[in-house]
């Protein structure tokens, strides 16, 4: 996991002990462009809490919508 948030430089990796509890899940998006997801439980679902390029720069909105129909499985 060091490699991404150095590649990206974002702070993902400080997000290590959340993720390791099960508190917050984290993705690399590299289609159709490189990315930082992170998931959090929202009852028996997950939703998106973060997507961030790099840099923590947001992501244009058909990142967003590949990044949707990836979770509602429609990849």
């Amino acid at each position: 996991m060091v490699e991404w948030p150095r590649e990206q430089h974002n702070c993902v990796a400080s997000y290590e002990r959340l993720a390791r509890r099960g508190d917050v899940a984290i993705y690399r998006v590299t289609v159709p462009e490189r990315a930082t997801l992170s998931l959090v439980p929202d009852g028996c679902r997950w939703k998106v809490s973060e997507l961030r390029g790099p840099c923590n720069q947001r992501v244009p909105p058909h990142t967003r919508e590949a990044v949707r129909r990836w979770l509602a499985g429609g990849h």
